[in-house]
């Protein structure tokens, strides 16, 4: 009889999990292939230090471990568990989930750093797993046809066509917490109506008019290309019981 013995390695438990095809298609996330629960490590450290080539790969970022402070974070990081690692670490890191082939915020810091990372945290039954956003242009450009470089609000996911309408919406976004659209199912309850005639109140009279003007070309006054002149006006009196008091004038 002969006798071989061999030294069992049992499987490390794996965070990884492949990306949906939809948002795999999109080439915007950098998906770590780790084989423990550090994927927000690399994801992170993905960021800090971008390689052109295979940058899923984990080898590129071991040697870089030590430089993410974690504290008494344990890894797998659960998202609010993120604003201690911001602090120890002088970073900005967003989270985003992925459920239903939609986007939508988890965490969005409250840093004002000009660098930002963000991430995206999926899951797949009960496994989780952190991947980085390279380009959040091509990961929410299906929400419109207009391909024109966007501007996002990272709290909402609005999207806006130039930075300074960005700048003016963000003082009151940031008052709110993050924010996920759902809307209702198709159904009656679905549609939102006003009911209680009971409790509106009368008016004696209700006034519908309209005013028309001609538009006559000017150049006498700078920045002003034309003028209204008036030409014509109607107007309708409509009674308590929904007919009119007296013909429209005219």
């Amino acid at each position: 009889m002969e006798l071989k013995t061999a030294t069992y390695h049992p499987l490390a438990p794996s965070s990884y999990i492949p990306l949906p095809s939809k948002l795999a298609a999109k080439k915007a996330v950098i998906n770590i292939k780790n084989t423990d629960q550090k994927c927000f490590v690399w994801s992170v450290l993905a960021a800090l230090h971008p390689v052109r080539q295979n940058a899923e790969r984990v080898s590129h970022y071991t040697s870089m471990e030590q430089e993410l402070r974690l504290g008494k974070v344990t890894c797998p990081v659960q998202p609010c568990k993120v604003p201690i690692i911001e602090n120890l670490n002088n970073l900005r890191i967003n989270v985003f989930g992925f459920e239903d082939d939609e986007v939508f915020p988890l965490y969005i810091s409250k840093r004002e750093d000009t660098r930002v990372i963000n991430l995206l945290y999926i899951t797949q039954g009960d496994d989780k797993h952190y991947c980085l956003i390279k380009n959040m242009d091509r990961l929410l450009g299906d929400l419109t046809n207009h391909k024109a470089k966007a501007f996002y609000c990272y709290s909402c996911l609005h999207r806006f066509s130039a930075e300074s309408l960005l700048k003016d919406h963000l003082p009151y976004c940031k008052e709110h917490s993050p924010q996920r659209i759902v809307m209702p199912e198709p159904r009656e309850e679905s549609v939102l109506q006003f009911k209680q005639h009971k409790f509106s109140q009368p008016v004696p009279s209700a006034i519908y008019a309209d005013f028309e003007a001609l538009i006559e070309p000017m150049q006498t006054i700078p920045g002003k290309t034309a003028s209204h002149i008036p030409c014509g006006y109607a107007y309708l009196i409509i009674g308590p019981n929904g007919l009119p008091l007296k013909p429209v004038t005219v």
